[in-house]
């Protein structure tokens, strides 16, 4: 990315398209507990690159239930699978992962998911 940071997409499923995507940023910084902070941080991570991305789902629809879910939720918790559209097919989205890299990089990871196909 121009700043330095990194982003890695992984195409995964059978059962389910997925999409992973792996944010490594130096960009923001707090304890990987705080997923209110956290939340907040892969939605903006997640709106830089929406218009570089060509995925067969509404990603501004996930990008706004995992930002609603993050900043609402008292006690959010990863891993919370967050619907975004889908009348006949389920779409959601993940926060999966916060963790601290050496060299004060952190890394986000988060999850598009449209299934069962």
């Amino acid at each position: 990315m121009k700043n330095g940071d990194k982003l890695k997409i992984q195409n995964k499923g059978c059962e389910y398209f997925t999409l992973e995507f792996r944010f490594e940023t130096l960009k923001f910084s707090a304890a990987n507990t705080d997923l209110k902070y956290w939340g907040k941080c892969s939605s903006e991570l997640l709106n830089e690159i929406k218009k570089d991305v060509h995925v067969p789902f509404e990603i501004t629809k996930g990008i706004n239930a995992l930002s609603k879910y993050y900043l609402q939720n008292t006690k959010p918790v990863l891993g919370e699978e967050l619907d975004f559209g889908g009348e006949d097919i389920r779409s959601f989205v993940t926060l999966d992962k916060v963790e601290k890299l050496p060299g004060k990089f952190c890394a986000v990871t988060v999850t598009f998911n449209v299934g069962p196909l």
